[in-house]
């Protein structure tokens, strides 16, 4: 069996360039909500992972996401129904603009 030696400073340089890779991941993701007082909460899915989004009045927005192909769950107060927004393609470094999600009673 061979020995195997690896600079040290190799596995930590590689490690820190994998995490700084993920960190700056520039996609988002924005959009509308009405009326904008029944949303409680918003989420972004894909795969495994889910993101909760921030709302300001009428408005959400999720930054610094990962490229991929998202569905947007908008979670609403009764009496309006959940809002839904499925195959939303996120690039690297763009903005996608889902437009109005309409709550619907």
């Amino acid at each position: 069996m061979k020995n195997i030696k690896t600079r040290k400073g190799a596995i930590p340089a590689f490690l820190l360039a994998s995490l700084a890779f993920t960190i700056f991941q520039t996609a988002a993701i924005k959009g509308t909500i009405t009326p904008a007082d029944a949303a409680t909460n918003v989420w972004a899915i894909t795969g495994k992972d889910t993101f909760s989004g921030s709302i300001l009045e009428n408005r959400f927005e999720f930054d610094k996401i990962k490229p991929g192909t998202y569905q947007i769950v908008v979670e609403a107060s009764p009496p309006y129904k959940n809002g839904v927004k499925n195959d939303v393609v996120v690039k690297k470094d763009l903005t996608v603009d889902v437009g109005e999600i309409a709550l619907e009673k």
